[in-house]
């Protein structure tokens, strides 16, 4: 499976199971150091109330898990860049973008 349907797949699933991130706009930041399984670095770029709202329904732990799912990925598949990039939610439309060091 090329990496790209992966991260579609998970982000997909990640919308689908909490339709609450269709009204929201920000972003998550994050980075790893080489070889690193999970993340080092994550910042949230949502308004206040809504970043408060993810932390009470739990969804930054989520996403945090799907970043982690994703940068396990591209480290098992050797996927080139692995240890940054950012995820746009723009009212349920979302993206990732891996960027190079």
């Amino acid at each position: 499976m090329p990496e790209h349907d992966f991260e579609q797949i998970a982000l997909t699933k990640l919308h689908q199971q909490y339709p609450i991130l269709n009204d929201m706009n920000g972003s998550v930041i994050f980075r790893t150091e080489a070889e690193a399984s999970e993340p080092n670095f994550i910042a949230w770029s949502f308004n206040e109330n809504a970043e408060a709202h993810l932390r009470e329904l739990g969804l930054k732990d989520k996403i945090t898990q799907i970043v982690e799912q994703l940068i396990n990925y591209r480290l098992r598949k050797t996927v080139m860049p692995v240890c940054e990039g950012v995820i746009e939610f723009m009212q349920g439309q979302f993206m990732i973008e891996w960027r190079s060091q």
